[in-house]
């Protein structure tokens, strides 16, 4: 079987994408103090799981191709109504992340999340987001000292 051009594309920006993040996290200051795991660790963790996916892809690309994951070759629709509340729900928590406060973008970006996968029951999901959200945002500004936007929970204090 001939290799595709297009798999052999995404392999190529995959290795680039990687190299990129690589690139970035060496512009990070080393480590200072006595830690030995500094602000590259991540960046430089996720690069290298970046070059091994486009690894993983160059295989395949050159072993029979990519696997045909294509919803038309199976006779199913596209539900592309889950694709566009994820959208709103990440359009959503960009928007209200800063006046609204983390729990309040938490939690709407869990109730538009839970819709993108089928949920009907937005009171639930919101009191669910809401709660989540919550206990993260006081995890990261008190036990982390991690300064995230209060913003509504400001005026109680939190």
């Amino acid at each position: 079987m001939k290799t595709k051009p297009v798999e052999l594309l995404i392999t190529l920006l995959m290795f680039l994408l990687a190299g990129l993040t690589a690139w970035q996290a060496y512009q990070l200051p080393p480590p200072s103090g006595y830690s030995s795991v500094g602000p590259r660790f991540f960046p430089g963790a996720i690069a290298a799981g970046l070059a091994l996916c486009g690894a993983l892809l160059l295989w395949q690309a050159l072993n029979g191709g990519f696997p045909n994951v294509s919803t038309e070759a199976s006779g199913e629709t596209a539900q592309w109504s889950g694709f566009y509340w994820i959208i709103i729900a990440l359009v959503t928590f960009m928007l209200t992340a800063k006046w609204g406060g983390f729990p309040l973008a938490g939690m709407l970006l869990f109730a538009f999340s839970a819709r993108a996968f089928g949920s009907q029951q937005l009171a639930k999901d919101l009191g669910i987001g809401f709660g989540l959200a919550l206990a993260a945002y006081l995890f990261f500004a008190k036990v982390l000292s991690v300064q995230l936007p209060a913003g509504v929970l400001a005026y109680l204090g939190l």
